[in-house]
């Protein structure tokens, strides 16, 4: 019987930590994670998914009919959940935490106010809105469910050697998943690295200048040499002038 792995926490850290895994994965599209954690991951995000595939259409309009402040009875339409979205939701609401919308570089307060004005729970939405759609068409295109993620392993971490890997959505790296070679891919991007041919030029440019300022050195004329002034009489011939003292001995005296 298959049971879940303890990742050595305790039941109400791992669960925690799962929960935050998942909506970071739901929200971004791809975490970095130990190779453990990220298989455990992929088994919960895939069960959430298939739930709002499943629920995404299931709406019905709701028609109401009211009074307005003048008196006048106004009727609208409105396009609710089913009884059955209406439980997914709340399944999904449980359990994925809450991130709240962030606001463009460039848009206003208005926009923003806009566009979130009914997105009161923006991870529980791109799930119904985004993540749903796409997956149900790609089963109709390919007649298969599920095999959402993938995980792609990085190596070891450098400290205790765990297993880390990248978790992400099949369409979230578009040269992967279509099969692009690495270097059909790198060609579309502008080329930023130098050749060694252009550094060897640059090499063979400085070693010509070099040259050229050294020939320029020896060509030019030097400088005439400044006239020497007149040297000091020496001190020697004034200790010659000087006439000579007897040094004082202690020869011939009593002791």
């Amino acid at each position: 019987m298959a049971t879940e792995r303890k990742l050595g926490r305790p039941a109400d850290q791992r669960k925690a930590l799962l929960r935050n895994q998942v909506t970071q994965l739901i929200w971004n599209g791809k975490i970095v994670t130990t190779l453990d954690r990220a298989k455990e991951v992929r088994s919960i995000a895939e069960k959430l998914i298939t739930l709002a595939m499943r629920e995404c259409d299931n709406t019905v309009e709701v028609t109401k009919t009211y009074k307005n402040d003048k008196g006048q009875e106004v009727t609208e339409t409105f396009v609710n959940d089913a009884p059955s979205k209406l439980h997914a939701r709340r399944i999904l609401m449980a359990y994925l935490y809450d991130i709240p919308e962030q606001k463009k570089d460039d848009e206003s307060k208005a926009d923003f106010k806009a566009r979130t004005k009914d997105n009161k729970h923006p991870v529980v939405e791109k799930m119904f809105r985004e993540y749903a759609p796409k997956y149900n068409k790609r089963k109709e295109e390919l007649g298969q469910g599920g095999g959402y993620t993938r995980i792609l392993k990085t190596g070891f971490r450098l400290g205790d050697a765990a297993d880390m890997c990248i978790i992400e959505f099949v369409d979230f790296n578009e040269p992967y998943t279509l099969g692009i070679a690495p270097a059909a891919a790198s060609e579309a991007k502008p080329k930023t690295r130098r050749s060694r041919k252009s550094a060897a030029k640059a090499t063979d440019a400085v070693e010509e200048a070099t040259v050229v300022e050294g020939e320029a050195k020896k060509a030019a004329p030097k400088k005439a040499a400044a006239p020497k002034k007149p040297a000091a009489p020496k001190a020697a011939s004034a200790k010659a002038a000087a006439p000579k003292v007897a040094k004082k001995t202690n020869v011939g005296k009593k002791m």
